[in-house]
């Protein structure tokens, strides 16, 4: 590999790229809401969500917030009397919300409910009770203006149920009663094509690991699809993402370093295929979904990435080109529960902790802070991926042949001589490296990256002093 561009000095980045914009738009405070574990939807400009927990009685709160941060509203506190923790998203139906939560109603078992968009009409439509299940997680989704969800436990064999449900409450019906060998302790939400539900179990299956299934929406044809053996992933808790006949999705663990894999597979159960193993470096433990655009995947890890903290990333639809997007460091937020939304140019999501209060007196890293709601606006033009607090930009990532960065500082004393780029690969191990030279100001290189192999590098610059600054990139 060979330096192909001398080095150059420039006052700015003339490139044409729209940098991605990272904007926190609401900080959860405990009374207003903590520790989201779910998903946002949109009306309008309007996002509405769920906290597992916080509120006036720490057992969460639906909430509403417009899409520019402005205007938020929590609409309704959950209670040791009625609905608690809930850890789905909600639905948005003929002008009201429907949501289900995980604990609570006359059993304590969960419950289905509605809400008017301002907080009032609040009504309890079901509770579970064990044998109609229990425990619900995930979300309703609408078909044919019938309701359909899963419980986590509760039903025939007390490993969770698939049912649908009118709107009102009313016309319960018990799809599926999951045995173990069809898969145990369902996770996540349905997706629907037609009259065909598809669905994960997080155990259960031939090695107990978890499950793919389908089951017609009259609960005829129950089919396992596949089920994980740990190496093709393990534990799934998020939902599948339908593409013609294509369904992606992820799991929490499993694969090659046991930090769960995002993959597909067909409807009809073949042509799986694992897409990619989560390494720590490119992310680690996947709890939500993926969310496509085109034939590029979206999605959010719950630990792993530059701090540990969880990351933002895309990867094709074939597996290929990986990218890191955004890296969450707690202050920004972090380990992220749930899915993005994707609304334009710009996707929503949130973060179970992080924050404002990230940083509070005797919270110790990765511990603090109550969660936050977040957009992300995509790049356009150049992919451009900037760290301007280390003075260290790269573009375009990923890189095919020639990967450009610049190094930004006010004196060249700020990087002494003897400083070093290297290139390092996941492992850490150094693929390339050489002396850079820095004047002050703006400085331009370019790297022949043509016979790297595909993957995910960092570009490295090492200090005589020990010290390091570097950027993930990607060799596609």
């Amino acid at each position: 590999m060979k330096r192909i561009v001398a080095l150059a000095v420039f006052s700015c980045l003339g490139i044409g790229a729209v940098w991605a914009q990272y904007t926190v738009l609401s900080n959860f405070d405990t009374i207003n809401g903590m520790a989201p574990q779910g998903d946002l939807i949109i009306s309008g400009t309007t996002l509405y969500g769920m906290t597992t927990y916080g509120g006036w009685h720490n057992k969460g709160c639906v909430f509403s917030v417009h899409t520019d941060g402005t205007h938020y509203n929590k609409l309704k506190d959950f209670d040791s009397t009625g609905t608690e923790n809930p850890t789905g998203s909600l639905l948005f139906y003929a002008g009201k919300l429907y949501g289900i939560a995980a604990y609570g109603g006359l059993k304590g078992m969960g419950c289905i409910f509605s809400v008017d968009t301002d907080g009032t009409k609040f009504t309890d439509l079901l509770d579970f009770n064990g044998k109609n299940g229990s425990y619900p997680q995930g979300s309703l989704i609408d078909s044919g203006n019938v309701f359909y969800g899963m419980t986590q436990d509760g039903g025939t064999n007390n490993g969770g149920i698939v049912f649908s449900v009118l709107p009102d409450g009313s016309g319960l019906t018990n799809l599926v009663n999951f045995n173990d060998t069809n898969g145990f302790y369902p996770s996540g939400n349905l997706t629907v094509s037609g009259t065909v539900l598809y669905g994960m179990c997080r155990n259960g299956g031939e090695y107990g690991l978890g499950s793919i299934f389908s089951v017609n929406t009259d609960g005829t044809n129950m089919d396992t699809l596949l089920t994980f053996n740990g190496l093709n992933g393990q534990f799934p808790t998020g939902s599948l993402t339908l593409s013609g006949n294509v369904l992606y999705g992820m799991t929490v663990s499993g694969g090659i370093l046991n930090d769960g894999v995002a993959f597909s597979i067909h409807t009809d159960g073949t042509g799986f295929t694992k897409l990619m193993d989560f390494t720590g470096a490119n992310g680690e433990n996947p709890t939500g979904s993926l969310t496509i655009s085109g034939n590029v995947l979206y999605g959010m890890t719950f630990g792993g990435g530059a701090n540990g903290d969880g990351c933002m990333f895309s990867v094709h639809t074939d597996g290929t080109g990986y990218a890191d997007l955004f890296d969450f460091d707690g202050v920004n937020g972090g380990n992220p529960y749930g899915d993005l939304l994707l609304s334009g140019t710009t996707f929503y999501g949130m973060t179970s902790m992080g924050g404002s209060t990230y940083a509070s007196p005797g919270v110790s890293a990765g511990t603090g802070g109550d969660g936050l709601v977040f957009g992300y606006g995509l790049p356009t033009g150049v992919r451009d991926f900037s760290r301007p607090d280390l003075g260290l930009n790269l573009y375009p990532n990923p890189a095919s042949s020639v990967l450009y960065y610049t190094i930004s500082v006010s004196s060249a004393t700020d990087i002494p001589s003897g400083a070093r780029m290297n290139i390092l690969d996941i492992p850490g191990r150094v693929v390339s490296s050489e002396v850079v030279q820095v004047n002050a100001g703006s400085n331009r290189y370019a790297e022949d990256v043509s016979e790297l192999s595909s993957g995910v590098y960092f570009l490295q610059i090492s200090m005589p002093d020990g010290t390091s600054k570097q950027m993930k990139f990607v060799v596609k």
